[in-house]
């Protein structure tokens, strides 16, 4: 009981006394409550850790789940614990860890984590914007028609694997199906953009009152590029060669 006092005691002076949460605790940003949504998260597999044996264990995955889909509409350096939460699985359900299996479970960790990343959150609403492009100009429809299909779509799509992996007792698709669901229905509290761009706010960011506005705004482009291979700088290799061809002509 102290190890575990102790330990608690720690990270919490650990927030206390680190001038980094204070500076993004008292400015109006994301980033306290992206830690809060993480320390969350993080204390949830800890807790499934502890009851994995017991029957109705994976519930507290399924928290986890939902929390990380409301904590994106926040920030996704949520995100990041998904490998940290591969790995704590794994150790608990596996007697005998191996060389091999570390490193089969790390990149399952990634797939996940890549899944969640543009799956989830950017393809996701891509696939809905370009249905509705296809009812709009092909069908002669109106807006929004398309977006609703793949609503309807996606639910039933959703509704029947996980009906299929009940059926056939599936139980890790049933889990990883579930947990969809719960990204997903935490991620709609991105709803909330959709609905204050109709109101045509005097502070309206890349307006998003549709699919692809809302895309264009999920996917940060008002923000631009920053390339890490070239870029606008005196030294990089792009502009170098363009010095070198002006100085040759």
């Amino acid at each position: 009981m102290i190890t575990i006092m102790g330990a608690g005691a720690v990270g919490a002076l650990a927030y206390t006394f680190s001038d980094s949460f204070w500076f993004s605790a008292v400015e109006s940003e994301v980033y306290a409550l992206s830690s809060l949504a993480t320390a969350v998260v993080f204390w949830a597999i800890l807790k499934w850790e502890a009851h994995a044996d017991e029957p109705r264990a994976d519930r507290w995955l399924l928290f986890i789940a939902y929390i990380m889909g409301l904590s994106i509409g926040i920030h996704i350096l949520n995100l990041l614990t998904i490998p940290a939460i591969a790995f704590v699985y794994y150790f608990r359900k596996t007697e005998k860890p191996t060389t091999k299996g570390i490193f089969k479970t790390f990149a399952v960790g990634i797939l996940i984590l890549a899944v969640v990343q543009y799956g989830i959150i950017q393809y996701l609403v891509s696939f809905g914007a370009y249905f509705d492009l296809f009812f709009v100009n092909t069908l002669g429809l109106g807006f929004g028609t398309g977006v609703l299909f793949f609503i309807v779509l996606l639910v039933t799509g959703l509704v029947l694997a996980i009906r299929y992996s009940i059926k056939h007792q599936k139980k890790i698709l049933n889990l990883a199906l579930l947990s969809t669901v719960l990204i997903i229905f935490g991620y709609g509290s991105f709803a909330m953009i959709l609905i204050r761009a109709q109101a045509k706010p005097n502070l309206n960011n890349s307006n998003p009152d549709n699919a692809f506005s809302f895309l264009s705004y999920l996917n940060r482009e008002q923000y631009g590029d920053r390339p890490l291979l070239v870029g606008k700088n005196y030294n990089s290799i792009l502009n170098i060669k363009m010095m070198a061809a002006t100085q040759s002509g």
